[in-house]
């Protein structure tokens, strides 16, 4: 069975499909073509290193699942648990700060709505 040359062409180099566990060094090579092993060491630490990237990768997700949890934590205790924590005078300062906002907000784009628009003497309101 011919898997076509994955070498450069140049030295007629071609990788050995052996699947097996095996300690044949002979025209080896390690997850892509350019990763050549031609020596019991070098397949030594080409099996440590692949095990090093396999931690890694179980690290990284380990990582990411416990940011997932963080953030779904932080987002739960604001919408549920952030209103009993706040003091009252919190409260009015985010309520006050979103009814400013909004007030600004329209100020400079209230113009460009579909409600204030007018075509053909109709109004588009909701009453």
């Amino acid at each position: 069975m011919d898997h076509g040359d994955h070498g450069n062409g140049s030295n007629n180099f071609r990788c050995s499909m052996k699947m097996l566990f095996n300690w044949d060094t002979t025209n080896l090579c390690i997850v892509f073509s350019w990763w050549k092993v031609d020596g019991i060491l070098l397949l030594l630490l080409s099996c440590f290193f692949v095990a090093l990237i396999g931690v890694a990768y179980e690290a990284l997700r380990n990582l990411a699942r416990k940011y997932d949890e963080k953030i779904c934590e932080a987002s739960y205790l604001q919408i549920n648990g952030a209103e009993e924590d706040n003091p009252p005078v919190v409260r009015v300062k985010r309520i006050v700060s979103i009814v400013v906002g909004t007030a600004v907000g329209f100020f400079f784009f209230g113009k460009q709505t579909v409600s204030s628009l007018e075509e053909d003497d109709r109004i588009i309101n909701c009453h």
